[in-house]
């Protein structure tokens, strides 16, 4: 079944996408820096998942602005054009696989952290091992994380790359509009709203049932334990939440409907996730504590500097 023509203009569209994803990509560089500046601090318990989720962010929010540059020259529809747009819009479109397969895993990582550690607090109820862990160990405890992430990423997108299934999309270059191919891309995402719904109604269970488990002279760590996890369960909201709309939109268009709402609101949701994250970001205790540090430690670095050129010499 063909699809209804669109009532929103592709200049309407192409402010949206330079805007958007610019206000992403700002967001997502703010955490890579920040994170960067407070490694020492930030290695453990999940943020490295927050830091590559952001990466893959910014790589995502210039797929959309580079998306809209390009159609301020060419159409990839239309085929009167003298460049032959068939195999940049290719290459974006595997952009847009690698960069967005990407993302929505590592915010079903997320949401696989907070769970894990809520059963194995639920299980053990202690703390001694995860109170002794290092950077080094939470490293690798990482691995599995990152090997799924990657591999799952390399195979989705060299499968697609094999089928020829990238090129002109409805309203830009993504994968082609045919259901079998669709259904490649929406299955894994569908499946990761689906658990990171599942694990955020496990964590209000654990909050209002298991919390009474915890050991009273464990109180001041599982309350560190706590606030960090609740920081993570917010990037889980802000997934499941920003990428549901987004979700139904591609379902509609793989049924042979689309509407204009979904298209700016696909558009606005899946490019806003980075700076909603970074408000969760800038506003969790952790940050707060992570900046007073730096900006102590830095201050008597400055002192110590200021004393050893001040120093009269013998």
């Amino acid at each position: 079944m063909s699809l209804p023509p669109l009532i929103l203009s592709n200049h309407t569209k192409q402010i949206m996408l330079f805007i958007f994803p610019s206000i992403s990509l700002l967001s997502s560089f703010f955490i890579v820096v920040t994170y960067g500046r407070f490694r020492q601090h930030a290695m453990k318990k999940g943020n490295s998942f927050v830091f590559f989720l952001s990466v893959c962010d910014m790589f995502y929010s210039l797929m959309f602005i580079a998306t809209a540059t390009i159609s301020l020259y060419m159409d990839p529809f239309d085929g009167t054009k003298p460049v032959d747009m068939s195999n940049i819009c290719f290459w974006i479109g595997v952009w847009s696989d690698v960069t967005s397969v990407s993302t929505t895993s590592w915010n079903m990582m997320i949401s696989m952290r907070v769970f894990m550690s809520l059963r194995n607090r639920t299980n053990h109820h202690s703390s001694t091992s995860s109170s002794s862990s290092s950077p080094s160990s939470t490293r690798s405890q990482n691995w599995p994380y990152h090997l799924y992430v990657w591999l799952f990423t390399i195979i989705h997108c060299a499968v697609l790359m094999y089928l020829d299934a990238f090129g002109p999309s409805y309203g830009g270059c993504w994968i082609v509009d045919k259901i079998k191919f669709r259904l490649f891309w929406l299955v894994p995402l569908g499946s990761y709203l689906l658990l990171s719904t599942l694990i955020l109604a496990y964590v209000l269970y654990y909050i209002h049932k298991v919390r009474r488990l915890i050991v009273p002279h464990q109180e001041k760590f599982d309350k560190k334990e706590a606030d960090f996890r609740r920081q993570l369960v917010k990037y889980s909201v802000v997934f499941v939440v920003m990428w549901s709309i987004p979700f139904a939109a591609r379902v509609s268009e793989a049924a042979g409907y689309q509407s204009d709402i979904f298209i700016i609101l696909d558009i606005i949701c899946t490019t806003m996730q980075a700076f909603a994250n970074s408000i969760v970001w800038a506003s969790s205790p952790n940050f707060l504590e992570y900046w007073r540090r730096a900006r102590y430690t830095q201050n008597s670095h400055d002192r110590e500097t200021e004393a050893l050129i001040n120093q009269t010499p013998y």
